[in-house]
């Protein structure tokens, strides 16, 4: 989605051909990911980042979903940062030869007829993105890109265009600053042996949970889901070489069974003594649930936003209702 200045060119296709109704990933010299008549090529590093993003934002799409039952396709004027969030919106791909290179196809822009016996005639490769077509179709996006650039020039011709700045360009200051990555609060994968219970120093001894929980967490655990389900927990900041939990045992414990090293946790910048108007919240609305037989399953519902607010997810929509 954009905010056109002039449409440069316009054209009806035709459908689709049928063997272009598919999508498919292969691994050859690399991976190839192909949806309709696009292909994007990834080496294997950069292949699992690509499909790590998609995961989580689908989980980001479905929760905010799950919590704006009104929501309608084309209705937003401009774009909503849901999946990953304004973060995940500058930040560089890790997994790269470096932030804007790719290992295949890098600076390449080619046009090929293929043989006789290729499915489609001709193949558009540009970087590491490939778009094939039959010669009928390859026509009429050829002579459109060359009516576009008629008119582009005319424009130009006749008109100014300066390129103003946007804040999607501003990835470089972004990925150059370590406290907007790293600054509180956000989501961070701990080291399980970093975390402590401060009221049960020998936990589990003496802390009395929901066996029946704990095990289904586990399995949830280790489902193939990778626990996507499950809300991180919420530590204290570090004090004496140990985060302290202020919400969270059950998922701890199940986590420690499951034999994980890591767990994703809400870094707060609270001492344990400082967090106690938060557990005190965080139980009252436990003890509401239990009272109304989780009808309306706050206590959840806290951690699950209080994860994605924190983590700045779905500001854009936030931002849309406060000045509404």
């Amino acid at each position: 989605m954009g905010s056109i200045k002039k449409l440069l060119a316009s054209a009806d296709l035709p459908d689709r051909e049928l063997h272009h109704s598919r999508m498919f990933v292969d691994l050859a010299e690399n991976i190839h990911i192909h949806y309709r008549e696009y292909r994007l090529i990834f080496s294997l590093p950069e292949f699992f980042e690509f499909s790590d993003i998609l995961e989580k934002s689908v989980q980001d799409v479905r929760n905010y979903l799950e919590q704006n039952k009104d929501y309608k396709e084309q209705t937003y004027p401009t774009t909503l940062i849901v999946a990953g969030g304004r973060s995940r919106q500058l930040k560089y791909l890790e997994n790269s030869p470096s932030s804007n290179k790719s290992y295949y196809l890098d600076n390449k822009l080619t046009i090929e007829l293929q043989d006789e016996y290729v499915t489609d005639e001709i193949h558009i490769h540009y970087r590491d993105f490939r778009i094939g077509l039959d010669r009928k179709r390859f026509r009429i996006l050829a002579e459109n890109f060359k009516k576009a650039l008629d008119n582009l020039n005319t424009f130009e011709k006749n008109n100014s265009y300066l390129r103003k700045n946007h804040s999607d360009r501003d990835v470089k200051d972004f990925n150059n600053k370590e406290i907007l990555t790293e600054n509180f609060p956000y989501i961070k994968n701990v080291n399980v042996v970093e975390i402590k219970s401060y009221n049960y120093p020998n936990f589990p001894k003496n802390w009395k949970g929901d066996r029946n929980f704990i095990d289904r967490l586990k399995k949830n655990l280790a489902s193939d889901k990778k626990a996507i389900n499950i809300a991180p927990i919420i530590l204290t900041k570090k004090e004496n070489d140990n985060y302290f939990i202020i919400d969270g045992h059950h998922r701890y414990l199940a986590n420690m069974e499951a034999g994980k090293t890591k767990i994703d946790a809400i870094l707060t910048n609270l001492t344990f003594k400082e967090s106690e108007k938060l557990r005190l919240a965080e139980s009252n609305l436990k003890q509401f649930d239990i009272e109304t037989n989780n009808k309306f399953g706050l206590a959840d519902f806290y951690k699950s936003y209080l994860g994605f607010k924190l983590n700045s997810f779905y500001s854009s929509h936030y931002s849309r209702h406060m000045f509404k």
